[in-house]
């Protein structure tokens, strides 16, 4: 088995290859498939006793809006995808921010993951607005924000599925339940910033069903599977 320090310069070497650096969207989103893999040999390189041991790291993204972005519907679902505990704060100078808290290497790839995701929802709407244009449909807030949603939902749903996947297979490989250990970890590290957070229910809005569905075909579209090279 390759050795912890070797698992995480392949990841970082991963992170980099994104689509502001010159990588193709379909090729950053094989990218976090290959990254989920290699964050489930990082944690199978350590010990229980070392990982228990480790501390966690809070990584924080400002939006400087406070306006909700469509993205909030995956968000919970980045931080499940990499082993995180996830919330919201909103900051009198920075607007919305969105707060990750595990093991450095899970904080990094989720922060990573959700400038992925964003690239990849802006992308879809041009072609969206496109489409909208050329059969002569109006791209009206309503729509447009159906859209982002439909697709945020279906990224989300789908990165479950893919953790899902990886917690059954390290099971049945290891036996060793990684999840409740990494889980601990995290609740031991978040008990400890003294943070009480609660539930606020978003103010529901009316959506377009047909560009809801466009959207969630969008999400379904986003290639997690292609092997890279290299």
């Amino acid at each position: 088995m390759p050795s912890r320090s070797d698992i995480i310069r392949k990841i970082i070497a991963l992170q980099e290859r994104t689509v502001a650096q010159g990588c193709s969207e379909a090729e950053a989103m094989s990218a976090a498939r290959l990254i989920s893999k290699l964050l489930a040999a990082n944690d199978l390189a350590m010990t229980d006793i070392e990982l228990r041991n480790s501390s966690c790291e809070q990584g924080v993204i400002s939006t400087f809006s406070h306006s909700a972005y469509e993205i909030n519907f995956c968000i919970v679902s980045i931080g499940r995808f990499c082993d995180c505990k996830t919330w919201r704060h909103v900051d009198a100078l920075s607007g919305i921010e969105y707060n990750f808290l595990g093991l450095p290497e899970d904080v990094r790839t989720a922060k990573w993951l959700y400038e992925i995701i964003l690239t990849a929802m802006g992308r879809e709407l041009v072609s969206f607005t496109m489409y909208c244009k050329e059969t002569k449909t109006r791209a009206t807030k309503k729509r447009t924000s159906s859209f982002l949603s439909g697709m945020a939902g279906r990224i989300g749903t789908r990165l479950v599925e893919m953790k899902r996947e990886r917690d059954a297979e390290t099971q049945q490989s290891t036996g060793r339940e990684l999840v409740i250990l990494k889980s601990d970890i995290v609740k031991r590290d978040f008990e400890a910033l003294g943070i009480n957070l609660h539930a606020v229910r978003d103010k529901g809005k009316s959506r377009d069903a047909a560009s809801f569905r466009s959207g969630h075909k969008a999400g379904g579209r986003v290639n997690f599977n292609k092997t890279l090279g290299g």
